[in-house]
C-alpha cells in the first residue's frame, strides 16, 4: 500500500496493455470477472483501512496491481488492512452459485496475494507480524521466507517446464515476483539504477 507522491491517481501504461492482451487471449465473460475481483479486493483493502481511521493519499494502478499510500497505521492495524483483501476474497465463496466466475477470480486473486513475498499483501502481513514478534529481526525473518518463497516458485516453474511444453508458463510468476520484491534487479538507465 505504498505509493508515489502525495494526493493523485496514476495509471500506469502496463495495465492497458495487460488489458489488451486480456482481451485477445480471453473471453470477455472472464476479464470482466477478473477486472471485478480486483476491484472487489481493493474495495476490501478500502474499507479496512477507513475503518482503521486512515485515509488514501494517492492511489497507483500498475501491472503489479492497485497500491494506495496511506497514512502511517500501529503494525496490528496494517496486518488486518493487508489481510482484508484476500479475506474478502474467500468471502465470495458464499455466492459461488450466483458469480462462479467471480468466485474463482477473487479466490485465485486471494490465494495470488497471500503469497509471503513482499509487497504482495502476504508479504506486508508476514513482516508486520514478524515486527510484531521478534521487532526489528522480524523484518529480516520476513525477507529471508520471502526469497524462499520466489526461489521455489522459481525451481517448481523450472521443474514444470521440463516436464510439460507449455510448463515454461509456470515460470512467469517466480519471475514477476522475484522483480517486484527487488530480489531480481535490471538496471534500467545507462548510469546503472535500478527498479525494485
Amino acid at each position: 500500500m505504498a505509493s508515489p507522491k502525495r494526493g493523485g491517481f496514476y495509471i500506469g501504461i502496463g495495465v492497458c496493455l495487460m488489458l489488451a492482451m486480456g482481451l485477445l487471449l480471453l473471453p470477455l465473460q472472464w476479464v470482466c470477472s477478473v477486472i471485478c475481483a480486483a476491484l472487489w479486493h481493493e474495495f476490501c483493502h478500502y474499507a479496512a483501512i477507513r475503518l482503521c481511521g486512515a485515509r488514501p493519499i494517492s492511489w497507483r494502478i500498475g501491472s503489479g496491481g492497485m497500491e494506495m499510500a496511506i497514512s502511517d497505521l500501529p503494525q496490528w492495524q496494517e496486518l488486518i488492512c493487508a489481510l482484508a483483501g484476500p479475506l474478502g476474497g474467500f468471502m465470495t465463496l458464499a455466492v459461488m452459485r450466483f458469480f462462479p466466475r467471480f468466485t474463482l477470480c477473487c479466490v485465485a486473486h486471494g490465494i495470488y496475494n497471500l503469497l509471503p513475498v513482499y509487497p504482495l499483501d502476504g508479504g506486508r502481513a508476514l513482516r508486520c507480524a514478524g515486527s510484531l514478534l521478534f521487532g526489528v529481526k522480524g523484518k529480516k525473518i520476513a525477507d529471508v521466507l520471502s526469497a524462499v518463497c520466489v526461489i521455489f516458485l522459481l525451481l517448481l516453474g523450472g521443474f514444470a517446464a521440463s516436464v510439460w511444453k507449455l510448463g515454461c508458463i509456470a515460470l512467469f510468476p517466480g519471475i514477476l515476483l522475484g522483480i517486484r520484491s527487488g530480489l531480481i534487479k535490471f538496471p534500467c538507465k545507462p548510469m546503472h539504477k535500478r527498479v525494485q
